[in-house]
């Protein structure tokens, strides 16, 4: 490939407003959990609880990606997810005491689309692409339904181009870059009725990427002291500009999972 036939910068249309989820949720959250918040806090428990919440997130993603001299655009909607997800695993631990808690949250996600390369000529892109987040934070209750979070979120990536036509036909590309970034955020916990409470959360970080953020919408019913259904959706944003691996995308979608009180 000549150096006038390399694709530029990857596209910014992948890209979006990294505040403007977290504020809506935010807003959201505190007006609705205005009433609750004047309330004395629950007394603390005696011990340690411990939940672990297997769940299914359903994301469409929304993005570029180039590695090397090759570049693609990605769109996998919601409704072709299930196509294009080859594997995907994710998991979440809470550990909490009174006012204190910590939580891991793990994702891994491999992910096969044909896209159209965004540099010149027309050529289609076979993309492989591997993403995974893993996530420690602590958080401490100031109010009764109100958490502060703080933590870091590990981000390794990995990309695999293919050109499947035009005149680059079976040149291939691959890139991987792993963003360890700090983060802050607020949870929202809003009971409704007696078994059906209201979760919201939002958390903005940076560090070797260059911007991190998620927001969370969901609710949570309890079946019983130990079992509760989960049901929200989420969205994800990274960007990241690594010196063989660029990528900006952004996944939402809906979630649903369980948790196990131990």
């Amino acid at each position: 490939m000549t150096r006038e036939d390399r694709p530029g910068p990857i596209a910014a249309r992948g890209r979006r407003s990294a505040f403007v989820p977290w504020a809506i949720v935010a807003v959201l959250g505190f007006c609705l959990a205005a009433p609750a918040l004047a309330q004395p806090g629950d007394p603390a428990p005696a011990g340690w609880q411990v939940e672990i919440i297997p769940y299914f997130w359903l994301p469409g993603i929304t993005g570029d990606i180039q590695a090397g001299e090759a570049s693609a655009s990605i769109g996998v909607s919601f409704s072709d997810i299930l196509k294009s997800l080859d594997f995907g695993l994710m998991g979440m631990v809470q550990v909490r005491k009174g006012r204190v808690g910590f939580v891991f949250d793990g994702m891994y996600a491999r992910l096969s689309k044909d896209g159209e390369s965004s540099g010149i000529g027309d050529r289609t892109v076979h993309a492989e692409l591997v993403t995974q987040v893993y996530s420690f934070a602590a958080s401490y209750r100031v109010l009764k339904v109100l958490s502060i979070v703080g933590g870091a979120r590990l981000m390794p990536v990995s990309a695999d181009l293919e050109v499947t036509s035009g005149e680059f036909e079976g040149q291939q590309a691959s890139g991987g870059d792993t963003a360890l970034d700090g983060y802050v955020g607020a949870r929202l916990d809003v009971p409704l009725m007696r078994r059906l409470q209201l979760d919201l959360y939002g958390d903005v970080g940076a560090g070797d990427s260059e911007l991190s953020w998620q927001a969370l919408a969901g609710l949570k019913y309890g079946l019983s002291k130990s079992v509760s259904l989960m049901l929200g959706f989420r969205t994800l944003g990274i960007q990241n500009e690594a010196p063989d691996l660029q990528t900006k995308f952004v996944e939402g979608g809906f979630y649903f999972g369980a948790g196990f009180k131990l």
